[in-house]
């Protein structure tokens, strides 16, 4: 049996699950921290997770600009 698998079988989960969020370690520290604070969810997480550490904040600063944009036109 997999390493996964033992710890996906004693917590309770899928094999996927854990592998995603072992994927998290390879966060830059703001943005693992978003989703330790619920601000990001796990699927999102891991797809910022596969790229560059020097890019990972850049599509959220991208998202929170048009967050902004969208609330000051109201």
């Amino acid at each position: 049996m997999r390493t996964d698998d033992k710890v996906a079988q004693g917590f309770g989960v899928g094999r996927m699950t854990v592998q995603r969020f072992i994927r998290l370690t390879e966060l830059i520290p703001p943005i693992l921290q978003m989703v330790d604070d619920g601000k990001i969810a796990l699927t999102p997480a891991v797809e910022l997770s596969f790229l560059k550490k020097g890019e990972q904040g850049q599509p959220l600063i991208f998202c929170f600009r048009l967050v902004n944009a969208a609330w000051s036109l109201q």
